[in-house]
């Protein structure tokens, strides 16, 4: 009891509340600042996820010193201390070295740009919009389905960011002549156009001289989130395209002859 009574008629209480009253203070600034940012770059996807991830180290910097500054005053031993967690830290690596990878790989992420929020990513055969990111998981949304999964990020060895660039092939018979079979892949194209979420529509050219029909392709820059919904609208517009025009789109035909 004592003790805690000279504790508190020195100086030590004065000066760790004033650690802990600066370090709140630099808290709050850099929370302001770095949301000033935010809303500054808040048409930048990559931008905003670098100064999330910036914010977190940078809060966890000024708490990590506060607290050292108040033990030291507070006549701690912290380089003891630390020294003698040694051993004890080598056995919660060990226990902790999932959770180390995942820092790894987040880190990596970071530096290296690989995606940010809203850009649609491929993880095997796996495609989702990036909710939201940190060093430890990634929440990504299925666009086929619209499920929210969570990645660890030490489970993601390669990650592919889908671009806006979505292919449509339309097969034409031989019997077509190839002016006109160009003609209404560009009327397939410029259909395609009018279509939400695309922003804009070609026709390639041809694709490939498959067994039964010559097959044209036609591109379409679309939002990587909407391309199986565009897809389907696409294949729509082809089907109607074929309709006014009173074709039939090719397939494989298997002749039987008999022989007496």
């Amino acid at each position: 009891m004592s003790a805690f009574i000279n504790w508190m008629l020195s100086e030590k209480p004065w000066i760790s509340l004033s650690i802990i009253l600066i370090g709140g203070f630099i808290w709050f600034r850099l929370d302001r600042h770095f949301k000033k940012c935010l809303i500054a770059h808040a048409n930048t996807a990559t931008r905003q996820t670098s100064l999330n991830l910036a914010l977190m180290v940078a809060k966890g910097a000024v708490a990590a010193f506060a607290v050292i500054f108040v033990l030291q005053v507070n006549g701690v031993d912290v380089p003891g201390m630390i020294a003698g967690l040694g051993v004890a830290g080598i056995i919660v690596g060990f226990a902790l070295q999932d959770l180390l990878k995942d820092l790894i790989m987040g880190t990596a992420i970071v530096w290296d740009n690989t995606f940010a929020l809203g850009d649609v990513i491929r993880v095997g055969n796996f495609e989702g919009k990036v909710l939201s990111f940190n060093f430890k998981s990634t929440k990504v949304q299925d666009i086929r389905t619209g499920n929210v999964v969570t990645f660890c990020n030490r489970d993601v060895a390669t990650i592919e960011v889908v671009s806006d660039w979505l292919d449509i092939d339309v097969p034409v018979a031989y019997e077509v002549e190839a002016a006109d079979a160009r003609e209404i892949c560009a009327e397939v194209a410029r259909r395609c156009e009018r279509i939400d979420s695309v922003n804009s529509a070609e026709f390639i050219g041809t694709q490939e001289l498959a067994a039964s029909s010559i097959v044209y392709r036609v591109r379409l820059h679309c939002d990587p989130a909407s391309r199986y919904a565009v897809r389907r609208a696409a294949n729509s517009a082809a089907q109607d395209v074929f309709a006014e025009r009173d074709l039939a789109f090719p397939y494989d035909h298997l002749d039987v002859q008999l022989c007496k």
